[in-house]
């Protein structure tokens, strides 16, 4: 099994309706949990920026953000500094941090203020950088060059002692639910049919247990599903069908275009929770939107189990309204996150005290609590302030 790369505390400060909010993770399936406008995905948007920074580019990632004036807080005045800092552990005992500071002069121009990242291996060298308006300084002899308009990690992933921290963030990964009918946006993240069909047929020449893993977890929400059939056309195009047991014989095969959007939803969503990495590199942390927003109510129970099934070899980030993914007796306080927002902003915390013995005594699922609007903190850190 590849090796896992793993976030365990993240530390946002004036990142959109983040003003500063620093949480421990602790488990590797994460639930975040809290009402609309909570701060739930802004939160997962900032581990995206650091992403899109990396795998792309500064500009790109502050475009993909909104732009400027969308990343820092209103009625915040230029210039403006966001800070975004990850912690991380892996599975071959190497850790480390990774921080950056974007210092916004206007509406339309920013740079790298301060960037810094240390990482300690399994022999317990540490190797580090640290990086201010494009001056680099740090443990290697020689340092590539810096500049002021993108992130130093980029270059520093030539050197050997960084290659992996860089991989593995720019690595990150994150799913959304379905914003549009799928037959006008085909795809998540992804717009082409091939691109579909080319993920199937990998996990079935590679990874057929994986496959097969996926299948089973289909046919538990359609009963009638009896697997994938993958192949070439002339042309070496691809093509998918999904075999459907009907009162023939022998099953008959759909198109993706001839399936249900939750159907295809679905699916997606698997083969994104159960597909390799590329050889060599290494499970990165993952992000999902809702999921149950492009799912049957029926579906959700069956990918509860998935995640926590996924959960063992890669680590899950998953925003949710739903009290149905937490009636599960394996998570625990450990598990959940509280997004909440107060006059200060927007805050992801670890659960407070009460909650947690709550858990802890099987008093109640964190399920049920959500139902009953325990699990919103804002009122209670509300309280707490005035007090």
């Amino acid at each position: 099994m590849s090796e896992r790369f793993a976030i365990e505390r993240v530390a946002i400060r004036n990142f959109r309706s983040i003003l500063n909010s620093e949480v421990k993770i602790s488990e590797p399936l994460t639930y975040i949990v809290g009402p609309n406008g909570s701060g739930k995905t802004n939160f997962t948007d900032g581990l995206l920026f650091i992403r899109d920074g990396l795998k792309i580019s500064l500009e790109n990632a502050v475009n993909n953000a909104g732009g400027v004036l969308s990343i820092i807080p209103a009625p915040a005045r230029m210039p403006s500094t966001t800070e975004l800092r990850i912690e991380w552990t892996t599975s071959w005992q190497s850790r480390g941090f990774y921080t950056i500071e974007i210092q916004f002069e206007s509406n339309r121009t920013y740079s790298v203020a301060r960037e810094e990242c240390e990482t300690t291996g399994a022999d317990g060298r540490t190797s580090r950088f640290e990086v201010k308006f494009g001056e680099a300084s740090g443990t290697p002899e020689i340092l590539p060059a810096g500049a002021c308009d993108r992130l130093y990690l980029v270059q520093a992933s030539g050197l050997l002692e960084f290659r992996s921290i860089y991989e593995c963030l720019a690595g990150m990964q994150a799913s959304d639910p379905v914003p549009v009918p799928w037959r006008t946006i085909p795809f998540r993240n992804r717009t082409d049919y091939e691109g579909f069909a080319n993920r199937v047929m990998r996990l079935k020449e590679s990874h057929p247990d994986r496959l097969r893993i996926i299948e089973e977890y289909m046919r538990a929400v359609l009963p009638s599903f009896r697997g994938f059939e993958v192949g070439l056309l002339e042309g070496d195009l691809p093509y998918l069908k999904f075999m459907e047991a009907t009162h023939l014989e022998h099953p008959i095969g759909f198109s993706v275009n001839n399936m249900s959007s939750g159907s295809v939803y679905l699916a997606d969503l698997l083969i994104d929770l159960f597909s390799p990495p590329d050889p060599g590199k290494a499970y990165a942390p993952w992000t999902i939107e809702e999921p149950e927003t492009g799912l049957h109510p029926g579906a959700i129970r069956v990918v509860r189990d998935a995640l926590f099934e996924a959960s063992h070899f890669r680590q899950l980030i998953v925003t949710t309204h739903s009290p149905e993914f937490l009636d599960d007796e394996r998570l625990s306080d450990r598990n959940i996150l509280a997004a909440y927002r107060d006059a200060t902003g927007s805050h992801i915390s670890n659960l407070d005290a009460g909650t947690r013995r709550i858990l802890r005594d099987n008093l109640y699922t964190a399920g049920e609590l959500l139902r009953q609007g325990l699990l919103d903190l804002s009122e209670v850190h509300s309280a707490t302030d005035r007090d």
